[in-house]
């Protein structure tokens, strides 16, 4: 048997075998990976992302218990701009995959959170993801009210590139979400 025949084989029995995976199998496996990460910022957005593949993949029950999970490490970051980024990320995961309620209310501890913020620059980003997340999930005089406090964050910072980059940001945001705001 040539070399060729023997490489062609391996690979027709390496291509079988790696068929027989399905992306659920993969998903529980990032699932019980995702959990074992112990730092609970990353923890909290990993296990964010999991739920929402786990939803777009039809397991909608252990996307909930992900979710669920993803809030509790989120709620257990102290510092204010870590917990409103994580918790405005995954209430926009949340809000894509049609979990409107939950995501609201999580979007609203996200606001909070992020007003909290000192640093303009961060808060303007931040309130931006809070934006969307408050839009997607259908709440959208709350989504105006955070857009108009991220441009009023953003106009604040006295770095020209750093309010370029936050006026950008929200104007992306508002692209997307289709808000206008006067001002």
């Amino acid at each position: 048997m040539s070399k060729w025949v023997v490489i062609f084989l391996m690979a027709l029995l390496a291509t079988e075998t790696m068929a027989q995976i399905t992306p659920q199998q993969i998903l529980n496996e990032v699932l019980e990976t995702a959990r074992n990460i112990k730092d609970p910022w990353k923890r909290a957005w990993a296990l964010g992302e999991v739920a929402l593949a786990l939803a777009k993949a039809g397991m909608r029950e252990k996307a909930v218990e992900a979710s669920k999970e993803a809030l509790q490490a989120a709620r257990s970051i102290e510092d204010p701009s870590d917990r409103a980024s994580i918790l405005g990320h995954i209430a926009l995961a949340l809000a894509e995959v049609g979990m409107r309620e939950e995501a609201a209310k999580v979007s609203k501890e996200a606001l909070q959170a992020a007003r909290s913020i000192e640093v303009a620059n961060l808060r303007a980003s931040i309130l931006g993801e809070v934006a969307l997340a408050l839009a997607k999930a259908g709440m959208r005089e709350k989504a105006v009210e955070a857009s108009k406090e991220a441009l009023q964050a953003a106009r604040s910072i006295e770095d020209p590139f750093g309010r370029a980059l936050a006026l950008g940001h929200i104007a992306l945001v508002l692209a997307k979400t289709g808000i206008k705001i006067k001002g």
